[in-house]
């Protein structure tokens, strides 16, 4: 590993961000209902915007893409200063670096595509002084997609040919594990939660399925029920199926999202009871979720009418 100081492309506070309010009622029958407000935000220049994660500051952590194709990440603080950001190594064009789960201390963890190596490589941005450290275990091409906050992480390993097959890996305290999931040959670790509990995706026939586990692989399965079962073309365009379970916190909830029988997309919770709720963005067309803290603080983005990407905070409402 080593550092590097990085250079800021551009700092500037979010120009669009507007406050929500709504009753989020629960799917699969249940009766009562939990209350969010909703801050919505932008990252100027993006084009497509992936909101991953938010930690107990209430930093936000994603990554989106440009008009020219680049893929850059953000950051946004809770007084909704964004900052956007590649990593130094990603020296190639178009630009590749994705940023995912940010911890407590502040770390985002990510990847990107090193051309030096012709893969890719993880990384670790300290958002306090301004440094990189890059994660590339010999021979391998990986991207880092869940940071706790003891310093353990996982993600993605590709193997070849590059882009088609991968696995799951973990990392806590230095003993890396890689496992394929369910006898899939596409499958990642997004979250982890300090306990070390981790949440991810594995696809069969191309249809995503969660999965819940710890460092050495899963030990449950996630799969909403009346989620899309067969691969078909999503409102927004692209292919899509299933369920994908992308984060967890310290106290067991998961979040993620699905696509419902006609394709269009819905952002969930799941208790630690076993209960799935249904999250949609209010007047939004299309919802997904991918963070939760430990406060029950959701982040996600959703696509408005003409399948913009726009950003959102869910905030439990106090009662």
């Amino acid at each position: 590993m080593h550092a590097l100081k990085i250079a800021f492309r551009r700092v500037f506070v979010a120009a669009l961000f507007s406050m929500l309010a709504v009753s989020l009622g629960m799917a699969q029958g249940t009766p009562a209902a939990s209350h969010y407000t909703f801050t919505t935000f932008t990252v100027p220049g993006a084009v497509r915007l992936f909101v991953q994660s938010i930690n107990s500051a209430g930093t936000v952590s994603g990554w989106f893409t440009d008009a020219s194709g680049d893929s850059e990440s953000f950051l946004r603080t809770a007084d909704g200063t964004i900052t956007t950001y590649v990593d130094p190594n990603n020296t190639g064009t178009p630009y590749n670096t994705a940023a995912y789960q940010i911890n407590r201390s502040g770390i985002a963890a990510g990847g990107f595509f090193d051309t030096v190596r012709g893969a890719y490589s993880g990384f670790f941005y300290e958002t306090s002084s301004g440094t990189f450290k890059t994660y590339n275990p010999k021979g391998t091409s990986v991207t880092i997609r869940g940071l706790n906050d003891k310093g353990n992480f996982c993600g993605i390993a590709y193997t070849s040919p590059l882009n088609i097959t991968w696995n799951s890996f973990t990392n806590f305290g230095g003993t890396i594990n890689y496992f394929s999931v369910n006898g899939s040959t596409q499958s990642f670790c997004a979250y982890l939660n300090d306990p070390g509990a981790a949440v991810g995706i594995y696809t069969s026939a191309g249809v995503a399925h969660g999965w819940l586990g710890n460092s050495t692989g899963p030990t449950s399965y996630i799969d909403y029920p009346g989620a899309a079962s067969v691969l078909g073309n999503g409102p927004c365009g692209g292919l899509g199926a299933g369920t994908y379970a992308l984060g967890i916190n310290n106290h067991g909830a998961i979040v993620g999202h699905y696509f419902d029988s006609s394709y269009n997309q819905h952002g969930f919770t799941l208790d630690t009871s076993g209960n799935y709720h249904e999250l949609n963005v209010p007047g939004a067309y299309q919802s997904s979720a991918a963070g939760i803290n430990g406060q029950g603080v959701i982040v996600g983005n959703y696509n408005d009418s003409s399948c913009n990407s726009i950003g959102y905070i869910a905030t439990p409402a106090v009662p």
